[in-house]
């Protein structure tokens, strides 16, 4: 899993489907855009998943 915290929602998204993974949010201010940052992933960096699997990013 590559550590997608601190940058853009829309750069996490791109990094993560071209890697063939599912990208779920979830927005602790209940709005959010391409441009909010992630804070927090789940699972964390360097954990070992396969294609297909869910992430979650938390953005503010």
């Amino acid at each position: 899993m590559p550590d997608v915290n601190n940058i853009t929602l829309g750069e996490a998204e791109k990094i993560l489907e071209d890697l063939g993974i599912n990208v779920k949010i979830n927005c602790e201010t209940g709005e959010y855009t391409k441009n909010s940052v992630v804070t927090r992933q789940i699972p964390d960096e360097d954990i070992s998943i396969t294609e297909g699997s869910n992430v979650i990013l938390y953005v503010e």
